[in-house]
């Protein structure tokens, strides 16, 4: 009996040991499992709060900012802004706070308030598993909100640091270029003064960071996730790779008040020391190493995490696992002492008394225990050695009637459970079956085991096709593989699962954009079997997107494209603008407007933007026809390409390849049939029919603008005409009543003399009047010619013959007859250059010229002063001065000496038409030339003539 108890209790109590053992492992592996599933939801939350950032901060401005502004926060007296308590909901409402010293611009003010709002739109949702949120920004700003400590924003100091804290260093581009995630140390909380260890993201637009993303976890939290979990002697605890503490049940003020340096190393103990030495020596994350201290003093279990870098550690000393074995066992040794003792007393009872009895009584009730009766019906007769015996079977097989009650009660359980979970399963594969999503399972060596109806579907495959052969990678195009499967599936087999967006390889080739997640469980003992996959078809949406932002794209050309024409511009002013709205909403790389000048069949550039903005090109001036732009304009429809270089409209092909043209869209601007211009574009990248349908919805309000811009200049040029002849009708009239009232009155009355006294008139008499007569009916015919010749000149009739004239002998006869018509009145002084060549002029508009500019020098100059004639050559220009010392003309009637019947103001009492002038500057514009004027009231006048005439220039044709 001895040794049945001593063998039986050494079975006992290395079992209960080993069941210790594995308990601490179990708990270990189950807890660390269970904590890291909780920091990956942490991670997964500050990641998802920075997306939604970033959304938010690319969305277009939205106004009324500053009065949003000032509704929500307020200006301290200590200068920081922070959020009004007014109807402040912690629960429903993020809080602002801004440093003193901070610049408060417009772009930050709409950042901060797009923050705020954010987090107003997701707090009621993750305040219970997220009590806390914040954004820290490199403007000295925060917002986000703490269920924890809501006043947070009002007793942080108006002076207080946050680019200073560690958990913003530790995040920025000094200390994490890679821009992960960052766990920080335990540290106390410098406002609320509470121990906390905060998880950072770093936040960067394109290339430019912009602050962090950060959550705090209270240490008390993760020291009631270590605590002791029912096996009296178990601790666990939290270390950092590097040795620092993060959680230990009995180091919690410590920890704090360290703020992030108590290390393992610090504390003195030897086993925690030996424990973490051997966990830093494992490489492989999630992978549960256990053992016994070097000095044999403890049982431990360990697990090291990938990110964060932490180290998960349970420890129960050997005294207490010993203890808690002899605690399991030691029942069997005080049961065996008393089985030996009524053992003793029960031979000595039969020995005294009865044998077969009690033998008999054991035997029934043994037959009622296999029965399975609770009611045994052994009971002591009488308080002796038989009795006490009796009493002791009985409690034996009472005790082991409830364990095997118990042990029925926990196989019912577990049957339940085992339903429960087969009907889960079932409803599972139910909901999988009936999905429309793509659900599929594979090995690790990617090869497909299964999948759902609506997978087969999606992949074209049949319901009975066999999956042989199929693996992963066949469900992804091959660019697809190794930019974004192959990272999401080690993602996956790394984290235990992952999310993104891929896509699908049909069974016939085409391809699908889909939303891709994977999933790659692990057994119990912390491996994988195989990799879930789960794909949703976006292409709907995905189109929806492109349709959304499309519009968008043309609501936005069209709203600039109407403001731009209806500015009060000028027409190329006004194509310009237009040219460059193309530029920024079509992604052009060169926009370009021609105009057509119908008269001439001609497409005349007027607009260029992008790539060239000058219009001196060689394809500034395309007749209609010719090349792209011309064959858009005579055929009136719309031309789209994307093989430029292949394209035989486009005639300046290595001007194409240099510039890495590969696509053109131009489209016809026609009015009511009636066709004006033509607008195209350049573009570095494929386009679609989207671009021609955008080029022909701006085409039409183009085309409206040109016809608008054309009539209002149209309209400009006849009120110009109107004014002009009202003015000349002003001045003709005056003329008329003044010029030819005179010779008139002269007529009348010689007539009148002649005819009441011609018999009473000497000779002399009537000969002076038949001579007044003359002069002036000769006088009112040379200004009708000169009316007659401006007429002629203004409608284009008049023909100039060109011919071989000698320039110098021509103004010596205009000089010889100006001073005999004027009968010497002022000398006319020649200065001619010799050896001039004969010049290609019309003769007699020449001889007009310098007969009238030296009859207006001799009219308004004094007897007996001197006119001077100058004749030189320039180069192939003739150039003529006459200039004389008269009376000069008045400064203010200088802008109008070549209007028509216009005469200076100084001139009323001397004869004239205010004709010459005119006639002198039309003919000189019929020979390509220029004339100036130069003068003085009081000293003189210089009339310089500059014209072509000496060289090859002057076509010999006749121009009308």
């Amino acid at each position: 009996m001895g040794v049945a108890t001593g063998t039986a209790y050494h079975f006992v109590h290395e079992n209960a040991r080993r069941s210790s053992v594995q308990f601490l492992n179990d708990y270990v592996k189950e807890r660390a499992k269970a904590q890291r599933i909780d920091l990956h939801r942490v991670e997964h939350s500050l990641e998802f709060a920075r997306e939604m950032f970033l959304k938010r901060d690319r969305r277009e401005p939205f106004e009324g900012v500053d009065q949003l502004w000032l509704e929500r926060n307020q200006l301290h007296a200590d200068g920081a802004w922070r959020t009004r308590r007014d109807n402040f909901d912690p629960q429903l409402h993020s809080s602002t706070w801004v440093r003193r010293d901070t610049e408060l611009s417009p772009a930050l003010k709409r950042r901060l308030l797009g923050t705020e709002l954010m987090l107003n739109d997701f707090l009621p949702g993750l305040m219970h598993e997220f009590p806390s949120l914040y954004f820290v920004f490199n403007d000295q700003a925060c917002v986000g909100y703490d269920a924890r400590f809501p006043t947070w924003v009002w007793d942080t100091s108006a002076t207080y640091d946050n680019c200073a804290e560690r958990a913003y260093v530790d995040a920025a581009p000094a200390k994490n270029p890679g821009r992960e995630l960052v766990w920080g140390p335990a540290m106390r909380e410098p406002t609320a003064k509470r121990p906390f260890m905060s998880v950072t993201l770093p936040i960067w637009k394109d290339e430019e960071f912009l602050g962090i993303v950060g959550h705090d976890i209270p240490l008390e939290e993760f020291h009631a996730a270590i605590a002791e979990p029912g096996l009296r002697g178990v601790k666990t605890m939290i270390v950092r790779n590097d040795g620092t503490l993060i959680a230990h049940p009995e180091m919690e003020g410590f920890i704090s008040e360290a703020r992030g340096t108590l290390s393992v190393q610090s504390l003195g103990d030897p086993q925690l020391s030996a424990i973490y030495e051997t966990a830093i020596a494992t490489t492989k994350a999630g992978h549960l190493v256990c053992g016994i201290t070097p000095c044999g003093a403890a049982q431990f279990a360990t697990i090291r995490w990938d990110n964060p870098d932490w180290i998960f550690i349970g420890r129960m000393t050997l005294e207490t696992l010993r203890a808690e074995a002899f605690g399991s066992a030691r029942w069997v040794l005080w049961y065996g002492l008393a089985s030996l003792t009524l053992m003793v007393a029960l031979f000595a009872w039969i020995l005294r008394r009865e044998i077969l009895d009690p033998l008999s009584r054991l035997a029934a009730t043994a037959d009622q225990i296999t029965a399975r009766q609770s009611d045994f019906g052994l009971a002591a007769r009488k308080d002796d050695e038989l009795g006490k015996l009796i009493s002791a079977l009985r409690q034996a097989a009472e005790k082991i009637w409830d364990r095997q009650s118990a042990m029925e009660h926990q196989a019912a359980f577990l049957e339940q459970r085992v339903a429960e979970r087969t009907t889960e399963l079932a409803r599972y594969a139910a909901l999988v079956d009936a999905s429309q999503d793509l659900y599929g399972f594979s090995d690790l060596t990617v090869k497909l085991l299964y999948l759902n109806p609506a997978g087969r579907q999606m992949l074209g495959l049949g319901r009975e096709e066999s999956l042989c052969g199929l693996s992963v990678w066949d469900l992804y195009p091959a660019e697809e593989k190794g930019s974004a499967v192959e990272p999401m599936m080690a993602k996956a087999l790394r984290e235990g699962s992952c999310y993104g967006e891929s896509k699908l390889r049909r069974h016939d080739g085409s391809v699908t954009p889909v939303s891709l997640m994977m999933v790659a469980p692990r057994s119990s003992r912390g491996e994988h079997g195989i990799v879930a996959i789960v794909m949703r078809d976006i292409s709907e949406r995905i189109q929806l997107e492109t349709d959304r932002a499309a519009r968008f794209r043309m609501m936005s050309l069209s709203a600039e494209m109407g403001l731009v024409l209806n500015k009060q511009a000028e027409l190329q002013k006004m194509l310009q603008q237009c040219t460059e709205v193309l530029v920024r909403h079509l992604d052009a790389a060169l926009a370009r407007i021609w105009t057509l000048e119908p008269e001439q069949d001609v497409l005349l550039l007027q607009a260029s933007a992008g790539l060239y903005t000058h219009l001196d090109r060689p394809d500034g001036r395309i007749k209609v026809g010719d090349f792209r732009i011309g064959l858009i304009a005579r055929e009136q429809r719309p031309h789209l390409t994307n093989q430029v270089l292949d394209d035989p409209g486009v005639a300046d092909k290595d001007w194409a390849r240099e510039h890495r043209m590969k696509a053109f869209a131009g489209y016809p601007l026609v009015l009511q049939g009636k066709l004006l211009g033509v607008v195209a574009i350049f573009s570095r990248r494929t386009l679609g029919g989207e671009t021609l349908q955008a080029l022909g919805m701006v085409a039409n309000s183009i085309a409206l603008g040109i016809e608008r811009k054309t009539s209002e200049a149209a309209l400009q040029t006849a009120l110009q005409k109107e004014r002009e002849l009202g003015r000349l009708k002003t001045n003709f009239v005056a003329m008329v009543s003044h010029e030819l009232r005179t010779p008139l009155e002269v007529i009348i009355s010689s007539t009148d003399i002649l005819d009441r006294y011609n018999d009473r008139l000497g000779v002399m008499d009537r000969d002076e009047h038949i001579n007044a007569i003359r002069r002036s009916v000769n006088r009112m015919s040379s200004m009708m010619e000169d009316v007659l010749l401006l007429g002629r000149l203004e409608n284009s009739r008049v023909q100039l013959r060109i011919d071989d004239v000698d320039l110098a002998l021509c103004c010596q006869r205009v000089a010889s007859e100006v001073s005999l018509a004027m009968s010497g009145k002022c000398p006319i002084l020649l200065q001619l250059q010799d050896d001039l060549p004969l010049a290609k002029a019309d003769e007699n508009l020449f001889r007009h010229i310098l007969t009238n500019l030296l009859s207006n020098a001799a009219k308004y100059s004094t007897v007996g002063s001197p006119l001077k004639v100058t004749l030189s050559r320039n180069g192939e220009d003739a150039v003529i001065v006459v200039a004389d010392s008269g009376m000069g003309i008045p400064k203010p009637d200088l802008d109008h000496l070549f209007e028509a019947f216009y005469r200076g103001s100084n001139a009323a009492n001397i004869a004239g038409t205010g004709l010459g002038l005119v006639i002198i500057r039309r003919c000189v514009d019929l020979h390509r030339g220029t004339i100036t004027v130069v003068s003085e009231e009081g000293k003189g006048t210089i009339f310089t003539v500059r014209s072509p005439i000496l060289g090859e220039s002057m076509p010999m044709e006749i121009l009308t």
